[in-house]
């Protein structure tokens, strides 16, 4: 009896640690634009198993410019970041080819509208990260108001 009670304390312990992980990833891992971006509350942290897909949704408003900034455990690999419209027409896709920060996307925005951020872990051959805990990834969106241009 004394060995089932120590063992559903440790499962107790191991689960609430792990928990307690992932907790603010997305301010310590992803890419912060700074001034004159502004942290926006739709920021988020998140856990990510292997063949695992997830879809957040952010509302971005007109006349703002974002900054959207992914970060994700290593052992995860190479995760598929994508950003589409209510349609689910793909508006943006990272390439590991196109830029230096895959995880990373500056865009202004002219009418306001909710997007969909996709995130795809492809299957990992590291068993851990199939079967073990799940891993940590965050989203931080920061906004600035659109400068005024031209005369």
């Amino acid at each position: 009896m004394k060995r089932i009670v120590f063992c559903l304390v440790f499962v107790s312990i191991t689960t609430l640690a792990i928990g307690q992980k992932c907790k603010k990833y997305h301010k310590r891992n992803c890419y912060s634009y700074g001034y004159p971006f502004v942290y926006s509350s739709q920021s988020q942290d998140f856990k990510l198993y292997s063949m695992q897909t997830i879809e957040i949704d952010i509302m971005v408003m007109a006349g703002y410019e974002y900054n959207v900034s992914l970060a994700f455990d290593d052992l995860l690999g190479e995760v598929i970041f994508q950003i589409a419209d209510a349609s689910k027409t793909i508006i943006y896709y990272n390439s590991q080819k196109s830029v230096e920060n895959i995880y990373n996307i500056q865009f202004a925005v002219d009418e306001t509208k909710k997007l969909k951020v996709l995130i795809i872990v492809p299957d990992s051959k590291i068993r851990n990260v199939k079967y073990g805990p799940p891993r940590c990834g965050g989203l931080m969106v920061e906004y600035n108001k659109q400068p005024k241009l031209g005369f």
